[in-house]
């Protein structure tokens, strides 16, 4: 039984933030992942969210934090941080396993730079059944569409000038294709379009 006073032993989702004006290194540690275990019990934690300026720069952290808490099966993180792990095969593998849902988005970049990026993305999260991410070109999610077969529900952020071309495209692909997609759109600065493959 836990000794500490400040034990969180019903928590199931759980935040990694470290405020900007902090004057210590952002990366997250190895000991980090010793501190948590101290106060919150691992074991529970399905969701995982790693926020900045908190940074991954070793896949042994992540990898010793999945071990802790093996039922984490939804994780937001920032695609920077995502590729960085792409070259840990063990990983890629708890990866595939575990993450069902997976929030990639950023406003500041698309969240996949390149097609290879993508491909790669696409065999590290084949059982992935909802993903949200930043997408500014439709050959990109074009390419999702086609290689994730477990995908259910895809939300895309987009600049608004972009969407059109989505329109087109997905318009022309319910003639030819059995899949329903179901859209939905906000008006913001940063247009989202919800696609479920039912």
């Amino acid at each position: 039984e836990n000794c500490y006073y400040y034990y969180f032993s019903q928590v199931t989702s759980l935040v990694l933030r470290q405020s900007k004006s902090s004057p210590i290194d952002h990366s997250l540690k190895l000991q980090h992942v010793k501190y948590l275990k101290m106060i919150v019990n691992l074991s529970n934690i399905t969701h995982l969210t790693i926020s900045p300026p908190f940074k991954l720069q070793k896949s042994s952290v992540l990898s010793e934090l999945l071990k802790e808490a093996p039922r984490i099966s939804s994780m937001n993180i920032d695609p920077d941080d995502l590729v960085l792990l792409f070259k840990d095969h063990k990983l890629c593998k708890d990866f595939n396993k575990m993450i069902k849902t997976l929030n990639v988005r950023t406003n500041r970049k698309n969240s996949f730079h390149n097609p290879y990026r993508a491909e790669q993305f696409c065999e590290i999260f084949s059982n992935i059944t909802q993903l949200t991410c930043t997408i500014n070109e439709r050959n990109c999610l074009e390419f999702l569409l086609g290689h994730l077969p477990k995908l259910s529900l895809i939300n895309i952020y987009s600049r608004p000038w972009i969407f059109q071309n989505y329109i087109s495209w997905l318009e022309y692909e319910l003639q030819k294709s059995n899949i329903k997609i179901i859209r939905e759109f906000s008006d913001t600065s940063y247009k989202n379009l919800s696609i479920w493959i039912v």
